[in-house]
């Protein structure tokens, strides 16, 4: 996750030398030129996958997403059974979307990418989450537009428990609640930290656990959040009564009431993911970490 630039950097190229005296490191240039290599080798062979597999038709999923540097990208990957009845989904693109984000430009982008790959009349369909600006995407190039089944079940849920927007609904509060708090142990080291050592104080033989942030696009998360709460429930009060590390101002903003601990404890058995069913359903497009 650095920067390719981080081969000419001084103090780099002094750890590999310490390390391997006789390594020549190479510089940016070279690096940019070897990623650059991989890139062709594996659009080469993922260009030979389609024209073996021979798909008449497919379907491409997309979705547009923002970097840690504030940049918006547009991914793309396509799906399709192959000769040998195996689903393939060969991530064809990642495009930086430098203009506005209109229907218009991310039709247009799309259809660039299926003609680079030589696929526009082979594509059945497009995934998408149907927001407003990528409902209609697929009619412009004659594809039909999906939306995307992870995302519907998202806003079914939340709807559900009422999460989908701020409110007086009770589960809400408690979301709200839940995530100011363990958003108060993220931005304090010295809490973090004591939150640590009121664990070890409590039960020695059992490794400490962290506060689970609520994620606003993940229905399951708020289990997540909850259930990790309910079992850090005293070591985080002890920590709010520390009146030597929260202030009372502050103490009793963050504290949650009997009300809400009750409540929580009520949900947690109904918000269980099944067994077998998927912990974090997939984000609608095709950004994966391995």
């Amino acid at each position: 996750m650095l920067p390719v630039s981080l081969v000419d950097a001084p103090a780099f190229v002094k750890l590999i030398n310490f390390l391997e005296p006789n390594y020549n490191v190479s510089c940016r240039q070279t690096m940019t030129k070897r990623l650059d290599c991989q890139h062709n080798q594996l659009k080469e062979k993922i260009q030979a996958d389609l024209t073996r597999d021979k798909a008449t038709k497919m379907t491409i999923t997309t979705d547009i997403w923002t970097s840690l540097t504030n940049e918006a990208y547009l991914s793309v990957t396509a799906s399709y059974i192959s000769r040998e009845w195996k689903m393939r989904n060969p991530i064809l693109a990642t495009v930086l979307m430098d203009e506005r984000h209109t229907s218009d430009y991310i039709s247009q982008c799309l259809k660039t990418t299926m003609d680079e790959w030589n696929i526009s009349n082979q594509i059945l369909a497009v995934v998408h989450d149907r927001a407003s600006n990528v409902k209609d995407i697929g009619q412009s190039n004659n594809w039909q537009d999906i939306g995307c089944a992870a995302h519907k079940l998202h806003l079914v849920v939340s709807a559900a428990l009422g999460i989908d927007k701020v409110s007086n609904n009770p589960v809400s509060k408690c979301v709200v609640a839940g995530s100011r708090l363990v958003g108060h142990f993220s931005h304090s080291p010295l809490a973090t930290s004591e939150l640590v050592k009121r664990q070890k104080a409590m039960n020695a033989e059992q490794p400490p656990l962290k506060l689970i942030q609520y994620c606003k696009t993940r229905w399951n998360s708020v289990y997540d959040m909850f259930e990790r709460l309910v079992a850090l429930r005293w070591p985080v009060t002890a920590v709010l009564s520390d009146r030597s590390l929260v202030k009372l101002a502050d103490a009793k903003t963050l504290d949650m009431t009997d009300e809400h601990w009750s409540l929580i404890e009520e949900l947690l058995p109904a918000a269980k993911t099944p067994a077998g069913f998927p912990r974090r359903p997939p984000k609608c497009g095709t950004w994966r970490r391995s």
